[in-house]
């Protein structure tokens, strides 16, 4: 256990190959389950939308330029291997040369608290999403109906329910036909994830 930053950190020996792999978690305890879907998209529009000091070909560049990958995601876990408990967690999956790794730190806070939630750049991807979660219904809908099932009997799976599943794809749906009635109210949560 280490600390950077002042936050505890959690390392693993290995082979040294001037690679860093890591993996940042952090835990969204609080949050309903209603609001996966909301925390959800959180992730989903980071490195899709400008930040305060960024634009979005601007970052893009700067991933490409000083890291080798970068992702955000939400995920959760048992907690305590209780299956009728889990903590919903927002997820960074990152790998950058070790020379680079403050500048890897540096640029995922940038996205993470300073990223604009502009309603103009986000309606089309809103609309997007919907008819991407509209055709994989189509094509791959025993997916959605076996997560469906799985949320019945664990936690950590009804959270995915919530965050990819059928839920998730109604209330992407819901806010793409109500789009601009709805917009306010989200970007006001969005900013509050930050």
């Amino acid at each position: 256990v280490q600390e950077y930053r002042g936050i505890p950190v959690l390392v693993y020996p290995a082979q040294d190959t001037g690679i860093v792999y890591f993996s940042l978690y952090f835990a969204l305890n609080g949050i309903r389950k209603e609001a996966l879907a909301e925390v959800g998209e959180f992730a989903d529009l980071l490195m899709s939308l400008p930040t305060e000091n960024y634009t979005v070909q601007q970052l893009r560049q700067a991933i490409r330029r000083d890291l080798g990958t970068l992702a955000f995601g939400t995920t959760a876990i048992s907690a305590d291997h209780d299956p009728d408990r889990a903590i919903p967690l927002l997820q960074v999956v990152c790998s950058v040369m070790k020379k680079n790794l403050g500048k890897a730190v540096d640029l995922i806070l940038e996205i993470i608290q300073k990223t604009k939630f502009e309603p103009e750049m986000i309606k089309p991807l809103i609309a997007q999403e919907a008819e991407m979660n509209r055709q994989n219904l189509i094509s791959a809908g025993h997916a959605a109906a076996v997560l469906r099932t799985a949320s019945q009997y664990n936690a950590s799976d009804a959270a995915k329910e919530y965050r990819s599943g059928d839920k998730s794809i109604e209330w992407t749906a819901n806010l793409n036909k109500n789009f601009d009635e709805k917009i306010g109210t989200l970007i006001d949560n969005l900013y509050m994830y930050q």
